[in-house]
C-alpha cells in the first residue's frame, strides 16, 4: 500500500503498520533472533516510538485534508472560504417589534426588560435599550431574543411582562420575529460556499446589485426587473432597473455591464446613465436610476436632565445617523425616530415629534416614501430642530 500524498489522496500509516515496519527493520539490521514478544522491553519501546510516529501521520493527514474545502474543518475551513470572499455566518438573535401600551405619563422601560410567551416561558425577548414612553398610547419597541438562534413566536403571543412596570398596561407582537440563527456549521458553510461560487459570473438581479454596491461611493442600491412581455411599472419588457445612490456614473455603468445578462437591456426612470467599456474596447451606454432624495425636516422636543444631558447637537447627530441607515423606498416612521433620541445621554422624555418635507413641519403622521426615492437629512444642523427643556 502506498503512503503519503498519492494520486487518490493521502495514505496514512496506522500504528500497527508503523510498529510492524520498526520491528522488521530491527530484525533486518540488528538480529533476526530479536525478542518481540508482548512483554519484552524492545516491544514496549517500539510501542512508544510507534505511537508518536502515528501522531505525526495524523497531523500530516489533517494538514492535507484541510487544504480541501470538502474535508477542511473549523478555522481551516474558515480560511479557505475567506479566499473566495465567504465568511462563516455568526450566531444571531431573533428580533421582533413589540407594541407597548402605556396608560399615561412618562414610563421608563429599562434595557433588558423581558417579555415572554404565555405557557412557553423559554421563549423570551428583551429590550435592547432603555425606552421612555412619550405619553399614553401604544409604541413599537424593538426587542431581541434572550438566546441566540431561530427563536420564533406566533403573532400576538408575546404578552407576558416578566417584571411588571407601573404605567405599562400591555405588550403584544403584531408580527412574527425575524429569526436569528446559530453559528453556521462546517457543513452549512461548505454548501453556501459552493452555491455562492456557482453564482460567480451569474447575471441575477442580486448579483448585479451586489457588484454595484461594491462600487466606491455607493451608499444604497435597489433593483427591479420585468420578465414579462409587457411594460410593468415603467420598466420595458424583459429589462431591469438598478436604482443607486452615490458613486461615479461610469463606475456604476461598468459594474452593471460586467454582470448583466447578454442581450438584456438596462433601463432608467430618471434618465441617468454611464459609459462602460467591454473586453474589446467598445463603449456602451448603460442606464440606471438615481433615486429622488426626499429631504426630511424634523422638529423634536425633549425633556432632559440638565446635569447629564449631552446637548441638542447630540440629538441632531443621533437623528442624522439614524437616517443614514434608511434604504431606498423605506418610509419614515415617526415613532422610530424616538429610539435614537432616547439613546442620547440625559434625555428623559420626547414630548413632540413632527416631520415633513418642508421646513417647520407640523405633521405627526408617517411619511410614505416611493420605491425609487430615499429619505435623507440634507443639513442636520438646520433641518433638525431640537427644543430641550
Amino acid at each position: 500500500m502506498a503512503f503519503g500524498v498519492i494520486p487518490t489522496g493521502f495514505g496514512q500509516k496506522s500504528f500497527e503498520e508503523i510498529k510492524a515496519e520498526i520491528e522488521q527493520a530491527q530484525l533486518d539490521s540488528i538480529s533476526p533472533g530479536l525478542n518481540h514478544s508482548t512483554q519484552s522491553v524492545l516491544t514496549r519501546l517500539n510501542v512508544i516510538y510507534g505511537d508518536k510516529a502515528a501522531e505525526l501521520w495524523e497531523v500530516a493527514n489533517a494538514i492535507y485534508s484541510n487544504i480541501n474545502p470538502n474535508t477542511a474543518i473549523g478555522d481551516a475551513l474558515d480560511a479557505l472560504a475567506a479566499i473566495t470572499g465567504v465568511t462563516r455566518l455568526p450566531q444571531a438573535r431573533s428580533t421582533v417589534s413589540v407594541d407597548f401600551t402605556f396608560s399615561a405619563g412618562t414610563v421608563i422601560v429599562p434595557a433588558g426588560t423581558i417579555v415572554s410567551v404565555s405557557g412557553s416561558p423559554d421563549i423570551r425577548f428583551q429590550t435592547k435599550i432603555v425606552f421612555v414612553s412619550p405619553g399614553a398610547g401604544t409604541y413599537a419597541v424593538s426587542m431581541e431574543a434572550a438566546e441566540y438562534g431561530p427563536i420564533d413566536a406566533a403573532i400576538g403571543s408575546l404578552t407576558v411582562l416578566e417584571s411588571p412596570i407601573t404605567g405599562l398596561t400591555s405588550v403584544s407582537n403584531p408580527a412574527k420575529p425575524t429569526l436569528g440563527r446559530l453559528t453556521e456549521t462546517d457543513a452549512e458553510l461548505r454548501i453556501r460556499r459552493r452555491d455562492l461560487l456557482s453564482l460567480l459570473g451569474g447575471s441575477t438581479l442580486d448579483a448585479i446589485k451586489s457588484d454595484v454596491a461594491s462600487v466606491e461611493g455607493v451608499v444604497e442600491v435597489a433593483g427591479f426587473e420585468n420578465d414579462t412581455d409587457a411594460t410593468v411599472d415603467s420598466i420595458p419588457p424583459h429589462a431591469f432597473e438598478i436604482v443607486v445612490d452615490g458613486g461615479d456614473d461610469n463606475d456604476i455603468a461598468q459594474a452593471i455591464h460586467d454582470t448583466k445578462p447578454a442581450g438584456i437591456a438596462s433601463t432608467s426612470t430618471s434618465a441617468d446613465s454611464g459609459t462602460a467599456v467591454d473586453s474589446e474596447g467598445m463603449s456602451h451606454t448603460i442606464d440606471f436610476t438615481r433615486p429622488t432624495l426626499i429631504n426630511i425636516y424634523i422638529d423634536v422636543s425633549v425633556t432632559t436632565d440638565p446635569e447629564t444631558y449631552a446637548g441638542d447637537l447630540a440629538v441632531q447627530e443621533a437623528i442624522r445617523d439614524f437616517f443614514l441607515t434608511f434604504k431606498i423606498g423605506a418610509d419614515v416612521i415617526l415613532s422610530k425616530i424616538c429610539v435614537p433620541v432616547f439613546s442620547v445621554s440625559g434625555v428623559l422624555d420626547v414630548t413632540v415629534t413632527e416631520a415633513g418635507t418642508s421646513p417647520s413641519p407640523s405633521g405627526t403622521a408617517n411619511i410614505v416614501i416611493a420605491k425609487r426615492d430615499r429619505a435623507v437629512i440634507d443639513d442636520y444642523l438646520t433641518d433638525i430642530v431640537v427644543t430641550s427643556s
